[in-house]
């Protein structure tokens, strides 16, 4: 069951042991996730045990459930939340604090992929329904480095709670190492060390109605942890496309781009950052005035796409046929159109006619055909018109 789960969402189950004063502590702590292009939904939770030597006792954590909305704007994945915690926390010796009241707050994250390793960033503040209000403020900063099969992880959290004129606070410090060898769920080792003074019992905040316990918050515990491979996706997978969009002149251009199934971006300063994983990408730029651009683009390292807008010029037709003078019979020719660059057709090889499209101007065309001489004219395309010019060829033998 708990495989499946972790095959499913984001999941992280922590046990966390340590020994103080003949008692030895069991922490077991969850966190579940599932987060799409816009939405993000958690839930976490866990259970205390303590073992001494005449008894055991179990206490629940408080649960919190957060649901918000998260986007990724110029390569930073910004999230935000509102935050409910029930108080369901039992009253023992816990190591995580609970409070005898309902809370409600918002929760903010940020994360960003920099030189191969990932930072996250997420801080909560909570207000609980309790009388004065007490209010906890939680911040934690996290760093992965070579985010792949085997991650080295550095967390520092900040953890603190105060009502009326008191409160309590904590610092850790978290390196652990993570082995995502599994398809379905990976495994982690590390320690959190306490770099603040020890956690004494606050008499007044428990009349307030904090369960701060009676042991306080250990110099150090030991972690171990099951997680799903989820977690580690976006950190491990994610790549930089960096589109740059100038005009003809060769300035930055504004635009909107179309990403496959990704929505729409406005390009405002002639370039554009995403992170987006390995794949194939239908790229689509639309620009005022301008022929819209399309491109596919194959993702599998850092890119750099560089794109170019014409402007829409007002547009003609010309068309005829080229001839054989003495016999009438089509001929088979090309043709040389000459303005501000070169460009050449062929004409059918049955019917011996031609047709192109071409903005309004003036042109040289030539036609030419294998054993007949070359018929040069000077024509005027003009906007929305179809010109006629017809080649009659004479031999050249």
């Amino acid at each position: 069951m708990i495989i499946l789960i972790l095959s499913v969402l984001q999941a992280n189950i922590n046990f966390s042991s340590f020994k103080v004063d003949g008692l030895y502590a069991q922490d077991i702590k969850f966190y579940f996730l599932e987060e799409k292009d816009w939405y993000k939904i958690l839930f976490e939770g866990g259970w205390g045990l303590n073992f001494y030597s005449s008894k055991c006792e179990i206490g629940l954590s408080d649960l919190t459930l957060g649901i918000g909305v998260k986007r990724n704007v110029l390569g930073v994945g910004l999230s935000l939340y509102p935050l409910f915690r029930l108080p369901i926390g039992s009253k023992v010796e816990q190591r995580s604090f609970s409070i005898d009241g309902y809370g409600y707050g918002i929760g903010m994250g940020l994360e960003r992929k920099i030189f191969g390793s990932y930072i996250k960033m997420n801080g909560r503040l909570i207000t609980f329904d309790t009388e004065p209000n007490i209010r906890t403020f939680i911040a934690n900063t996290e760093m992965k480095f070579n985010p792949d099969t085997l991650t080295f992880s550095l967390n520092f959290s900040y953890e603190e709670f105060y009502g009326g004129d008191y409160y309590i606070s904590s610092i850790y410090i978290s390196p652990y190492v993570s082995l995502l060898k599994w398809k379905l769920f990976g495994l982690y080792l590390g320690v959190d060390f306490r770099v603040t003074k020890e956690i004494e019992n606050v008499a007044e905040l428990e009349l307030l109605g904090v369960n701060t316990g009676r042991i306080g918050s250990p110099p150090w515990k030991i972690s171990f942890g099951i997680l799903s491979t989820e977690i580690f996706r976006t950190s491990k997978r994610l790549i930089h496309l960096r589109v740059i969009l100038l005009d003809e002149k060769g300035d930055p251009a504004r635009g909107l781009l179309s990403l496959s199934d990704s929505g729409s971006f406005e390009i405002k300063n002639g370039e554009i950052l995403f992170e987006l994983t390995k794949g194939i990408y239908p790229i689509s730029i639309y620009a005022k005035d301008c022929i819209p651009v399309d491109t596919t683009i194959i993702l599998k390292e850092d890119t750099e796409l560089l794109l170019t807008i014409q402007h829409r010029k007002a547009l003609g037709v010309i068309e005829g046929v080229v001839l054989d003078v003495e016999s009438d019979i089509p001929l088979y020719a090309s043709i040389l159109i000459k303005n501000s660059e070169y460009r050449i057709i062929y004409t059918d090889s049955t019917t011996g006619s031609y047709r192109v499209i071409l903005p309004s101007g003036d042109y040289i065309i030539q036609a030419k055909a294998k054993g007949y001489f070359p018929w040069t004219s000077l024509t005027e395309i003009i906007e929305g018109n179809v010109t006629i010019l017809d080649f009659m060829l004479l031999p050249s033998r």
